[in-house]
């Protein structure tokens, strides 16, 4: 167990440390994540890792996960888990071409509400993604007539809305 210092500073155990592989002079991050404080790691990418350091760290948590499954071992249910799911990811979230297509279809207007302030709240918190594929279905998609009449756009309105859907939520 770590004390902290009279200058709110800890000490991080060697062992973790090492395996974590923090260094001096390293930048960590304080989580909040529930109840427990979570210390991450500065972000380093995935290019400055070797394949096979990369393919050492894959191939030890799967053996972690083996040794879990031999033993039995699971956890206690209802047991408090001091963190909750979104406190595990900063990635932000995918959106489905559903979600582009209902803002620019008129026949379920709660939908179309629901998915223009779902699209507005996700691109003031930079909190969402837009994959291309979802980009060229929602092309396709709006852009194809419908039972009732034609298409929910045309083919030059659903261009520009995809470019600029695409814009708005790249970084």
């Amino acid at each position: 167990m770590a004390k902290v210092t009279s200058k709110l500073q800890v000490t991080i155990p060697k062992q973790l440390a090492r395996a974590y592989r923090i260094a001096p002079g390293d930048e960590i991050q304080w989580e909040a994540a529930g109840e427990v404080i979570r210390v991450v790691p500065a972000e380093r990418s995935r290019e400055s890792i070797a394949v096979e350091d990369r393919l050492r760290l894959f191939d030890q948590a799967s053996e972690r996960q083996q040794r879990r499954e031999r033993s039995g071992a699971r956890r206690a249910p209802g047991r408090k888990r001091g963190w909750r799911r979104e406190d595990l990811s900063r990635v932000p979230a995918l959106v489905d071409t559903n979600v582009l297509v209902y803002r620019y279809d008129p026949r379920f207007p709660k939908k179309q509400r629901v998915a223009t302030e779902l699209l507005r709240k996700g691109i003031s918190e930079d909190s969402l993604r837009v994959p291309h594929q979802a980009i060229l279905e929602f092309v396709a998609a709006v852009t194809r007539p419908l039972r009732q009449g034609g298409p929910l756009l045309g083919p030059h309105d659903a261009r520009r809305e995809a470019e600029e859907t695409a814009a708005s939520t790249a970084r």
